[in-house]
């Protein structure tokens, strides 16, 4: 899935980190400062390891107030 972060803010956005809380959850996002109404792409993918309801989190962190963000995952895996 790919998530779009949009800087509103006149200071350049800079993502510090972006964690998953699963080795099942890949991500992958440029480290480079965001300019005022520019967007970053950020990748995840998620390699499921059970069938069923699944949740996972990805927390963003970076020069924001607060400086954590938490994006999540749902869906239904599927044999």
């Amino acid at each position: 899935h790919d998530f779009y972060i949009k800087n509103t803010d006149d200071n350049d956005l800079l993502l510090k980190n972006v964690m998953s809380n699963c080795e099942c959850t890949i991500v992958d996002f440029e480290k480079k400062p965001i300019k005022e109404d520019d967007s970053v792409r950020i990748v995840v993918k998620f390699k499921p390891e059970v069938v069923g309801i699944v949740e996972k989190n990805v927390v963003v962190e970076a020069n924001t107030v607060p400086p954590f963000t938490v994006l999540t995952l749902k869906g239904n895996v599927k044999k």
